[in-house]
């Protein structure tokens, strides 16, 4: 067969069998062969290998399979629009990373070929296609998954067998539960968890459709985002986490189009200022908002924070070249014309832009003059972005008070609580994470933290202090805490800190007490 042949499912165990043994550069006759499977009770899709690893240590292979919607008796409702269809798509692919790891677990026929960290890649996010190109309803629409996976192989030749076991039956028997719609249908708590079932999939498309609708009924509103009243960050427990509670000024309600009302804090269009004390959840507001251009899973907990689709956030990156863009409204002298914006909101954190570029004070500004700075600071241009050009700005500010002058809102985030949630991970000696990245303990400066070993007494140290002020009265003061730690370790050794069921198994390294800063 020539390049994009097409064949039957037969045809690939035939190919494997005939290269059995083979160099493993034999692998490439698959590339670029379409083959079709259409077995008893299961739907009948197409798979495609785009491309073969060089060897059994390179980088895995990428695959994919394709099959008509019609195949999978998805409900029609659930492709009428090309929003619902999307979110049909993306619990279908979350559910297929669930199935490849359950796969993976049981290690049904197929393994990790090479240095390769997943036969099938599932810890990366799996390619969605088939979208719809516009949303007229009944039209019937194909769905493809792509995803990695190792072939097999005994040193460098080729495990035909092995491969036969992963492309001619296992593929197909994920293909089977993760798309064919009865088996969402037949799920239990068990198997992948409710938030799969076809139930929770009619959910997931409906809330998803609220979140389009409540993003698009923002700027008729005259709004640049909202906040919803109740709304916190996941997935932190609830217990630990401090709901957001939209001021009286700011409130307001709208009606989604499942039925669902609405109450939340709406930020008005033109110069918005978020302020409040440090650790009081400041950045953690304007992250969820500038993140309110996508959609979230239901359950998320930031569901219905929301900004407008064109949203942008502005923040400084040292070393970056900019070319080909229009800065004649912040930098002079420059030969460009009108700045053209393809944005109707910048997103500004005081925090991470330059400050030479957000604002220039009264003495250095007297100092320099202005004939010798030609850089514009963003405190003398965004009335202008908004008046001339209708482009609001929500900016979180610490430590600038001349923006107050330029406002038009200002939000004051009075108290915030945020406890740390999650499991503890070692990544390496110099990081420990807590559940997610954005938690994570960076350590890299402590010079004298030397052993990896370090590091888990200091993360179990952490959890050893939580655990214990949760029992007593809090405790106050570094010191103290780390007081608390010694004593224990001096009273029952270093095991005390390990958590419970991993007492014994070794792996700890003690650290100074103002090296680990516990």
């Amino acid at each position: 067969m020539g390049s994009d042949a097409r064949g039957l499912a037969a045809d690939l165990p035939r190919l494997l069998q005939c290269n059995d043994s083979s160099a493993y550069g034999a692998y490439e006759q698959l590339v670029s062969r379409w083959y079709t499977f259409a077995a008893s009770g299961a739907p009948r899709f197409e798979l495609s290998i785009a491309h073969v690893q060089s060897d059994a240590y390179a980088a895995p292979s990428r695959v994919g399979v394709s099959c008509l919607a019609g195949e999978l008796a998805v409900p029609v409702e659930l492709l009428a629009l090309r929003v619902r269809c999307v979110a049909c798509c993306d619990i279908l692919a979350r559910r297929c990373c669930i199935i490849m790891h359950q796969f993976e677990e049981r290690a049904q026929g197929f393994s990790s070929s090479g240095d390769a960290a997943s036969t099938f890649g599932s810890d990366r996010p799996v390619s969605k296609s088939g979208q719809p190109a516009d949303g007229a309803p009944g039209r019937v629409y194909s769905r493809a998954a792509r995803f990695e996976l190792g072939l097999p192989a005994s040193g460098r030749t080729i495990e035909g067998r092995k491969a036969h076991m992963i492309l001619c039956e296992t593929v197909p028997r994920i293909v089977q539960q993760s798309f064919l719609w009865l088996c969402l249908e037949k799920e239990n708590d068990h198997q992948t968890g409710r938030q799969h079932s076809a139930q929770a999939a009619h959910e997931h498309v409906i809330c998803t459709k609220d979140q389009a609708a409540l993003r698009g009924m923002l700027e008729p509103a005259g709004l640049v985002a909202f906040v919803l009243h109740g709304a916190n960050e996941l997935p932190m427990p609830s217990a630990s986490a401090l709901p957001f509670s939209s001021p009286d000024a700011l409130r307001v309600s709208t009606v989604l189009p499942s039925g669902k009302t609405l109450t939340g804090m709406g930020i008005r269009n033109g110069v918005n200022l978020i302020v409040g004390g440090g650790f009081h959840g400041k950045s953690t507001l304007l992250q969820a908002i500038e993140l309110g251009v996508y959609d979230r899973v239901p359950g998320d907990g930031r569901e219905f924070v929301s900004c407008l689709a064109f949203a942008s956030k502005m923040r400084a990156e040292g070393g970056r070249a900019v070319t080909s863009l229009d800065m004649s409204p912040f930098i002079s002298n420059l030969p460009f014309g009108p700045l053209a914006m393809g944005c109707n909101l910048l997103i500004f954190d005081e925090n991470t832009g330059a400050t030479n570029f957000m604002y220039r004070d009264e003495v250095m500004s007297a100092l320099v003059g202005k004939h010798n700075k030609p850089i514009a600071p963003f405190l003398e241009r965004v009335r202008m972005l908004y008046k001339s050009h209708g482009i609001s700005s929500p900016l979180l500010v610490d430590s600038c008070g001349a923006f107050f002058d330029v406002a038009d809102t200002v939000i004051l985030i009075e108290s915030a609580s945020k406890h740390m949630a999650g499991t503890l991970q070692i990544q390496d000696t110099g990081r420990i994470y807590c559940g997610l990245e954005e938690f994570a303990m960076k350590l890299r400066a402590l010079e004298q933290l030397v052993e990896l070993g370090q590091t888990r007494v200091t993360a179990d140290a952490v959890r050893f202090v939580e655990m214990a002020s949760e029992q007593t009265a809090p405790m106050q003061g570094l010191k103290e805490l780390v007081a608390r730690v010694e004593a224990a370790l001096g009273a029952k050794g270093i095991d005390v800190l390990a958590p419970s069921g991993w007492k014994g198994i070794g792996f700890y390294s003690r650290p100074r007490s103002t090296a680990g800063g516990f």
